[in-house]
């Protein structure tokens, strides 16, 4: 995006990127722990993990240096990350519970 970009452009194409990783997170999980050895389940599970935790730092990092720049005269983006974060774990929570009984 250009540095004039609209907040309403700036949340389309974050809520599109959004959408493209959460496509490719689930198959590419499922891909990397199936192909692990059972001896290396561990190992894998371990990357997977520290994977995702570098990011929830990084995404974590950016929002507050975001913050920082632009800074929120209300609370409500606070509020809305607040809600679309419920929303995101509730549907994973859904999701998972679904997969259950192929996981096992």
């Amino acid at each position: 995006l250009q540095p004039g970009a609209t907040v309403l452009l700036t949340i389309t194409a974050a809520g599109m990127c959004g959408i493209g990783f959460g496509l490719f997170q689930v198959p590419n999980n499922h891909v990397m722990l199936a192909t692990a050895s059972r001896a290396r389940g561990g190992a894998a599970s371990a990357l997977m993990s520290m994977a995702r935790l570098a990011g929830q730092t990084l995404g974590a990092l950016l929002a507050a240096l975001l913050f920082r720049q632009v800074g929120a005269a209300s609370d409500v983006p606070i509020i809305t990350a607040a809600v679309i974060a419920l929303i995101a774990v509730g549907g994973s929570l859904w999701v998972g519970h679904r997969l259950m009984p192929v996981i096992k």
